[in-house]
């Protein structure tokens, strides 16, 4: 089953772009950045805190390792912004996070006006995304996630998206302040809501609690 074909039966009218969360019923926000850490040392000499950093690596790989499990079957969507129209790279760190790329399913896509809604220029959104087939021991998602998350600062880095397609689950990375796991079924996240139900996103947390304390859950 492809990329669209897939997003179409699971996620019908879900667009795969960020807030993720607010793009779904049925999600959870986690910060993984902690608030109570400065990210730079030094401002002026810009010297990184790395413990900052480490802290939210940390976090972000424990969440996906709770949501991702060796041999689920799973979609690794990149996507990335270009005003030039240029292609991801072969040699790209997302690239060479993947085993035996050779050997996987690869489709490509061009996008125009992802963000068309947010009041992009229409002339200038040219987006260009890979969609990988495998399974989760195929890609060495802490390389991934550590450079999302010191992709620090507002940059024009790629978008990542985890598809668990095992579970029907979605999970982006954003930056090193948080990140979205959303469900098909709201069951299917309760194990991990309950598990780092402190790491939640306080600026949500209401919207996630009102979720699971549905009656029904």
């Amino acid at each position: 089953m492809n990329l669209n074909k897939y997003l179409d039966t699971f996620f019908p009218n879900l667009k795969l772009q960020k807030p993720l969360f607010y793009n779904w019923k049925n999600g959870l926000r986690f910060e993984i950045g902690l608030e109570s850490m400065p990210t730079m040392n030094d401002y002026e000499k810009n010297i990184v805190n790395l413990e900052y950093f480490e802290k939210a690596l940390e976090r972000a790989v424990q969440l996906f390792e709770y949501a991702f499990h060796t041999n689920d079957e799973v979609i690794i969507v990149c996507q990335r912004y270009s005003k030039n129209r240029q292609k991801i790279k072969k040699n790209s760190l997302f690239i060479n996070a993947i085993n035996d790329l050779k050997l996987k399913d690869i489709e490509s896509f061009k996008l125009r006006n992802l963000y068309i809604e947010d009041g992009y220029d229409t002339k200038q959104e040219h987006w260009h995304r890979i969609a990988i087939h495998l399974n989760t021991n195929d890609v060495n998602y802490k390389t991934i996630l550590k450079r999302l998350t010191y992709f620090d600062f507002g940059a024009s880095g790629p978008e990542v998206y985890f598809i668990n397609k095992t579970k029907n689950i979605i999970f982006n990375l954003y930056d090193d302040r948080g990140l979205d796991i959303i469900s098909t079924d709201k069951k299917n996240l309760e194990n991990i809501y309950q598990t780092f139900n402190s790491w939640i996103l306080d600026y949500d947390r209401k919207q996630i609690d009102a979720l699971f304390h549905e009656q029904g859950l």
